[in-house]
């Protein structure tokens, strides 16, 4: 999950702290990253795997 706290800051979405969980701060970066991108096939704040594919794509 630091990974995909880290990518997420790269995009400039903050899931303050870093600490590795999938907490209710990084479920809302997940939430507003899928927002940002039109991301409507994984359900909100589930990092699946178009929203994982997107990212990664990005970072």
């Amino acid at each position: 999950m630091l990974d995909l706290q880290q990518r997420l800051r790269k995009v400039g979405i903050d899931t303050a702290p870093l600490n590795g969980v999938y907490d209710q701060p990084t479920e809302a970066a997940v939430q507003n990253y899928q927002a940002l991108r039109h991301i409507r096939t994984d359900p909100q704040g589930v990092y699946g795997s178009t929203t994982r594919q997107s990212l990664e794509s990005e970072t």
